[in-house]
């Protein structure tokens, strides 16, 4: 698990890495609380995301989340699609606020 995860809905999110054709790869996962059933609810590898819990915008059904490769991106938890990715010109060593 990359960050901490965050209760959202009655669902955990989580960032967490896998291997991909022999890479690792960040992705956004959804765990149910009650049964912990996991999936996969991205696409988008995150990368080295910082250590803190994702922000919450539940009126966008978003999560914000900085990389130390210095990018914001904004995942739709429902749907895991990438809703935006922006670099900026150093690492994102601060939660989102």
């Amino acid at each position: 698990i990359r960050g901490a995860p965050v209760l959202v809905d009655s669902q955990i999110y989580f960032f967490g890495v896998h291997e991909e054709n022999l890479k690792n790869k960040t992705h956004l996962f959804q765990a149910n609380p009650w049964t912990g059933v996991v999936r996969q609810s991205s696409a988008e590898d995150v990368g080295s995301i910082n250590p803190y819990p994702p922000t919450i915008n539940e009126e966008l059904n978003a999560l914000y989340v900085g990389s130390e490769e210095g990018n914001l991106y904004a995942i739709n938890y429902q749907s895991g699609k990438l809703l935006f990715k922006t670099s900026t010109s150093d690492k994102i060593l601060s939660a989102i606020l």
